[in-house]
């Protein structure tokens, strides 16, 4: 009996340190979050229900709710977590950041962040926006919406988008002895669309200072992209109302209007550059930004600004939309931008005479005004000095000597197709898609991210982002890329 009374005294005690241990863990746990509350009263008056803490991995707090000042309106969001490899780390994350102590892995997340999109400090916020924007204001996006002038809160309560509820992820990843960091964010927007950037980046390897971290840190691959899980049909679906048109029209209609103001402000958007916007706004649209800088990219950049094609050429950018892939670096961005105003074929005829009868500028002007009136999908075939088909040739060439630089477009488009590549030459398509098969006969299908020693790296979808593939080169045959 002395015995078991021994032991039950021991495990009792044990208990105690364990429990006191993870009191004192959650305390300062808590004060931290009270802090950072305690921060934004200026702002707005936050209040949360309940906090849960496991001292081994993560910490998460419920039920939040906060409202800013003088508003009576709230936004909710139902928990925000934070994981890390490192639990002394979630007791003071800003310390051990100031002191170059970073954890091999700490992730966060905003689950159920909901806006009502009627509230009053929103309204407010978008009134005073609008104040700097004038009355006679056009957004560029609300093109070819009927007599809509911006796709504004209003907008969005008619296309039956009243609250937006979000949830947002993101990982941060670091490996000290290689000097290697990941970093990777998602934010879903329920119904309306997701966004989510990717970034690998390298530092000196061992301990590092976030000073030097930050004056030695270089880029090897930033990715963007964006996908369309409702907005897209709705808007095209109210537009499309609006104009009184089929959607397939209005999408048409707008990317023919956007194109036209784009020139208007002295931006020459080629037909390829063109049909890529008209895809982007289709529902359920895909797009994916890559940069993928050979070796990777520094402070040295900010020497290369102000030379566009050696920039291009460093940080090898592409653009997918839709699966179609733009190698940007092939686009001559200088002329693009430089491209001056050409409004219609009628702004490079020769002047009309001053002796021009009076007769026919009240003509010229009845033209105008029935151009205004006309079917919205008619005015992009349309224009009130119409030129007849024969004359078109020599409008391009006018056209053409007013843009020098710009080429002119072909009538046929080079068509892009997975064709056999050579490993040797595998090296200059970073960044598009490849496939291949191993020497075990399994196929692989995805993106090339790098090639190194003879390793390459593939990013494949996955159900809820993507993943990395490596295979040495001497252990695939057949192999294509998208070109």
């Amino acid at each position: 009996m002395r015995k078991l009374g021994l032991l039950a005294g021991v495990l009792f005690l044990a208990l105690l340190v364990v429990a006191g241990g993870y009191g004192f863990y959650w305390y300062q746990v808590k004060r931290q979050v009270d802090a950072v509350i305690a921060e934004m009263r200026p702002v707005m008056q936050i209040e949360y229900s309940g906090l849960y803490v496991n001292p081994l991995s993560e910490i998460r707090v419920n039920g939040l709710r906060a409202m800013p000042n003088g508003q009576s309106d709230s936004f909710t969001i139902d928990a925000i977590s934070f994981r890390s490899s490192d639990p002394l780390f979630l007791m003071d994350p800003g310390g051990a950041f100031e002191k170059g102590r970073f954890p091999d892995q700490a992730s966060m997340a905003v689950e159920g962040f909901g806006i009502n999109l009627n509230s009053p400090w929103l309204r407010e916020l978008e009134q005073q926006a609008q104040l700097m924007e004038g009355t006679d204001f056009i957004s560029p996006e609300a093109l070819g919406c009927g007599d809509i002038s911006r796709l504004d809160l209003a907008a969005l309560g008619e296309m039956n988008i009243r609250r937006m509820n979000m949830d947002f992820y993101t990982v941060f990843q670091f490996d000290e002895l290689m000097g290697e960091i990941r970093a990777d964010s998602d934010i879903q927007m329920r119904d309306f669309a997701s966004v989510g950037t990717s970034a690998r980046l390298t530092v000196p390897a061992g301990p590092i200072s976030p000073e030097m971290m930050m004056g030695t840190m270089r880029m090897n691959r930033l990715a963007f992209n964006y996908t369309d899980s409702g907005y897209n049909q709705r808007k095209a679906e109210f537009c499309a109302a609006r104009a009184g048109v089929s959607q397939e029209e209005y999408l048409e209609l707008h990317a023919g209007l956007f194109r036209q103001w784009l020139m208007g402000e002295g931006i020459y958007l080629d037909d390829i550059l063109s049909d890529l916007y008209l895809e982007l706004n289709r529902p359920d649209a895909r797009l994916e930004f890559i940069i993928s800088p050979p070796g990777g990219v520094g402070p040295e950049i900010v020497m290369m600004a102000q030379n566009v094609d050696a920039l291009l050429e460093r940080l090898n950018p592409v653009l997918n939309v839709n699966d179609r892939t733009l190698l940007l670096r092939d686009i001559n961005w200088e002329d693009l931008l430089q491209a001056p105003v050409v409004r219609s074929p009628a702004a490079v005829s020769e002047p009309a005479s001053e002796s021009v009868a009076e007769s026919d500028e009240v003509a010229s002007i009845s033209d105008q005004e029935a151009f205004a009136e006309a079917d919205p999908v008619e005015r992009l075939d349309q224009d009130p000095n119409p030129v007849e088909s024969g004359q078109m040739g020599e409008v391009a060439d006018e056209v053409a000597m007013l843009m020098p630089g710009i080429p002119a477009r072909p009538t046929e488009r080079p068509e892009r197709r997975f064709q056999a590549t050579s490993p040797d030459d595998l090296g200059q398509y970073t960044g598009l898609p490849v496939r291949f098969y191993t020497v075990m006969g399994k196929r692989v299908e995805g993106r090339l991210i790098s090639l190194e020693d003879g390793n390459l790296r593939v990013e494949q979808r996955v159900n809820r982002g993507v993943a990395e593939y490596p295979v040495s080169l001497d252990r695939i045959s057949a192999l294509e890329v998208y070109r």
